[in-house]
């Protein structure tokens, strides 16, 4: 017959933590009833003692393992310093982990085709929504007065993100650093919070802010 289980380790040791106490556990458990290890005994004290080890290498392999990713790593003695002189983004150390983290995220995804789509999902991932409205020659053909579809209008484009991106300049500056990376060179932008179709003038064509078509 099966002898007793592993007799259970102490829990409420304050210099005992909680991932320690589950590894000697499961080290017990591995070996089976033959080897008991009574609170107090030598025995608990080298289960505690090796199950401490391991819980120091489990933290210290899941912290790294957070560094190998832009939306973990850490300032901290991390890598988020090194991930965003990887891909050429100013450091700036003022900003929360949180922030640098979401701006190295729209920059990986900056790195597809500066397509809408593509510069809608990247720049939403660090403005939380984003959606890009192109210019067209009948929208300029459109405007009152008529005008001339040049380049200038036709390639033109708004970014348009929530208010408080546009309001704060670093954030703003942050988007438009995104959406220059991923553009056609031909073309030009403007960052609001909305955007009309139409305008009076060729010069404000793209730069309208007002609801509606």
């Amino acid at each position: 017959m099966p002898g007793p289980p592993p007799q259970a380790l102490p829990t409420s040791s304050a210099d005992l933590r909680a991932i320690t106490v589950a590894l000697a556990r499961q080290m017990l458990a591995s070996i089976g009833s033959g080897w008991q290890a009574p609170n107090g005994s030598n025995n608990a004290a080298d289960a505690l003692a090796l199950a401490a080890s391991f819980a120091d290498l489990r933290a210290e392999l899941l912290g790294a393992w957070a560094q190998i990713f832009v939306s973990s790593a850490t300032s901290n003695n991390g890598l988020l310093s090194e991930w965003e002189a990887l891909l050429a983004i100013p450091v700036d150390g003022t900003l929360p982990d949180a922030d640098r983290q979401a701006r190295l995220v729209a920059f990986m995804r900056s790195a597809i085709a500066g397509t809408p789509q593509g510069i809608e999902s990247a720049v939403a991932s660090y403005a939380g929504s984003c959606t890009v409205v192109e210019t067209s020659a009948a929208d300029v053909e459109d405007s009152n007065p008529p005008l001339a579809p040049e380049p200038r209008q036709v390639f033109f484009f708004a970014v348009v993100v929530p208010l408080a991106i546009v309001e704060f300049a670093q954030k703003n500056a942050q988007v438009r650093a995104i959406v220059d990376r991923m553009k056609p060179a031909h073309t030009n932008y403007s960052v609001t919070n909305a955007v009309g179709i139409k305008a009076e003038t060729a010069a404000n064509l793209a730069e309208i802010t007002a609801v509606g078509a």
